[in-house]
């Protein structure tokens, strides 16, 4: 598979990956379940702030949503 090397990110999540550590991708894709998203994504951020990690959540077809704002998070 060849590389698409012309990529650029958002600016905004541009700026996010240069603002520190590099984060933790989190993302259930559409196998997540929708009926519990909100429980997974508190409980994904929770998780983040335990482990003191800056983080990437992708709430794609999984539901998880954004439903806190935390510095060391970002959403997709």
């Amino acid at each position: 598979m060849d590389s698409d090397h012309s990529y650029q990110p958002e600016e905004k999540l541009e700026r996010f990956l240069k603002a520190g550590e590099p984060p933790v991708y989190i993302g259930f894709g559409s196998v997540g379940d929708k009926k519990n998203a909100g429980e997974t994504t508190a409980l994904v951020i929770k998780a983040l702030k335990l482990a003191k990690k800056r983080g990437i959540i992708n709430t794609g077809g999984s539901g998880m949503n954004h439903t806190e704002e935390i510095q060391k998070t970002f959403y997709l």
